[in-house]
């Protein structure tokens, strides 16, 4: 299993809601909030 499944697998444990988000690399915060707008 790797990182990801994992921290996902721990997540779903603790009844955590979370959205994944695929995107190209963000190099700011300007950049990654653009990403998430209107979720």
């Amino acid at each position: 299993m790797d990182a990801y499944q994992q921290v996902a697998k721990k997540l779903q444990e603790l009844g955590i809601v979370y959205d994944v988000v695929e995107h190209p690399p963000a190099f700011t915060t300007e950049q990654a909030d653009s990403y998430i707008e209107g979720m």
